[in-house]
């Protein structure tokens, strides 16, 4: 019974070409955009993080989530050390060993073996909601809406295939990651269908054939504002080094 609960809960699923996982993130915000437009973030991993990041500073490449420093399939590897939790900082509600949970999250996500990570860019023109059908595009901008095509997204993957754990002394440090795909900009053939928008909610599925990467989600609204989320922190994290 509580197995079955569980199954019925995860906010979706993500399949890859060596098999399929549940999701246990599926989160987006707004963006806020001038005009008729409109634009959001969306992530989806089989990871659980949560969307408050206030006070989380993941930009120093050589702190506690530091970025790998090559393509897709290279030899990575993540340090230690410690991130950028300011424990002086006034304000953000979050308290240090919230930060510190945070910080652990985002580690674990982007260095646990079979980890995986999917981001995407929505945007569209004079839509009343998000509830509709995105061609992807590598050159997603809102300069290619208009009233013939209102909707565009772009998607980014990140997944660790491979992970080793660092051990000192013993104890477990840290992990490297030995095998990753990463991939940003990524358009078609690929499409994002949101297929219901109900109390702040979205209901859809998505298509990377680029990557071979699919699934279906039920994403929830962040509860803070775009810069203070942990999709922002992840697209600081996946563009630092410009893979």
């Amino acid at each position: 019974m509580w197995m079955l609960w569980g199954l019925a809960c995860a906010p979706g699923k993500i399949e890859i070409s060596s098999g399929s996982d549940e999701l246990h993130t599926a989160l987006y915000v707004t963006i806020p955009e001038d005009g008729d437009q409109r634009r959001a973030a969306l992530l989806l991993s089989n990871s659980k993080m949560r969307c408050d990041a206030r006070g989380v500073d993941f930009t120093n490449p050589f702190g506690l989530a530091a970025v790998p420093d090559s393509g897709i399939g290279g030899d990575t590897g993540f340090g230690g050390g410690d991130s950028n939790l300011d424990s002086d900082s006034g304000d953000t509600p979050l308290d240090l060993d919230e930060r510190a949970a945070v910080a652990e999250e985002l580690t674990i996500a982007l260095t646990r073996e079979n980890s995986r990570i999917v981001l995407i860019e929505l945007l569209s023109f004079r839509q009343e909601d998000w509830a509709g059908y995105y061609p992807l595009d590598a050159e997603a901008a809102p300069s290619l809406l208009d009233d013939l095509n209102p909707r565009v997204g772009v998607g980014t993957y990140y997944g660790v295939n491979e992970a080793e754990a660092v051990l000192d002394d013993g104890l477990l440090r840290s992990y490297e990651v030995t095998d990753l795909d990463f991939a940003t900009r990524i358009g078609a053939p690929g499409q994002v269908e949101i297929t219901r928008s109900r109390n702040g909610d979205l209901w859809g599925k998505f298509n990377m054939n680029q990557v071979n990467v699919s699934g279906s989600f039920h994403a929830e609204q962040c509860d803070v504002a775009y810069e203070d989320s942990v999709i922002r922190v992840f697209e600081n994290l996946l563009s630092f080094n410009a893979f």
